[in-house]
């Protein structure tokens, strides 16, 4: 359950949306403090999370927008997993550079296999099919999961 705080996030989707919250400096402000709050403690990044993945995210009219406001005010890696971990109706074109840039990492892994997988099964999931198999197959991940054989067999349906 969500606490009020859920309630004071959708404002700003809505002044992000409707164009009321237009000035460069403001949005900057709220990408640099929504990557505060998600990298804080879950009271604060549970909420966050739900809002940016359900609203932002899903909304191709500010996904955009925000994935790009958000990755340019990540300052460490653990806020850019966090917010892979989320970005499944995110663009895969979008995702895509992260995601190879963390295929050298291999502690990284794990968190580009759940993107991809969210990717490929949220309702509003953004995949390139062709491409994730290439990055799914440089991932060191337990290939024998219940997970990995799924989004291997949906990737694979969805190129046929």
């Amino acid at each position: 359950m969500f606490s009020s705080y859920y309630h004071f996030l959708v404002p700003f989707y809505h002044g992000i949306r409707n164009r009321e919250i237009y000035l460069v400096e403001h949005k900057e402000i709220i990408w640099k403090r929504f990557i505060q709050y998600l990298l804080a403690e879950a009271c604060y990044s549970d909420p966050l999370s739900y809002v940016l993945w359900v609203d932002f995210f899903e909304d191709i009219t500010t996904v955009r927008e925000t994935w790009q406001g958000l990755v340019n005010n990540c300052s460490t890696k653990k806020a850019l997993l966090l917010l892979l971990e989320i970005a499944g109706p995110v663009p895969f074109d979008l995702k895509e550079v992260y995601y190879k840039a963390l295929l050298m990492d291999i502690g990284s892994h794990e968190v580009v296999f759940n993107s991809l997988l969210h990717s490929a099964f949220d309702v509003y999931g953004q995949i390139d099919s062709k491409k994730a198999q290439l990055i799914l197959a440089e991932l060191k991940v337990d290939i024998n999961s219940e997970n990995y054989k799924l989004l291997k067999k949906k990737l694979q349906l969805i190129d046929k």
